[in-house]
């Protein structure tokens, strides 16, 4: 998760997003007060999987509209991609 926060601080995106963290997740919006699952963006890193969890809510409800996993290796740059198709 140090990585995607360095990436995040090195591509400028945190002088427009906010963030908090839950237990595992990096939970990502456009304001700053964010509630739960709400026009948020969750980012996890799964050990297990050796690549990044990245789930969207656009709406309160209990389940993401849009989940993908990626390897270590690309979850980055779709990490970079996500922000620019939601237009963050």
């Amino acid at each position: 998760m140090a990585e995607l926060v360095g990436h995040i601080r090195a591509k400028g995106y945190a002088d427009r997003l906010f963030a908090f963290t839950s237990m595992h997740d990096l939970i990502i919006g456009l304001y700053p007060v964010l509630e739960r699952d709400i026009e948020a963006l969750h980012v996890m890193y799964d050990k297990g999987a050796a690549g990044y969890r990245l789930k969207y809510f656009a709406t309160p409800t209990k389940q993401p509209e849009v989940e993908r996993i990626y390897p270590k290796e690309i979850g980055l740059k779709k990490f970079d991609d996500f922000i620019g198709y939601l237009r963050w």
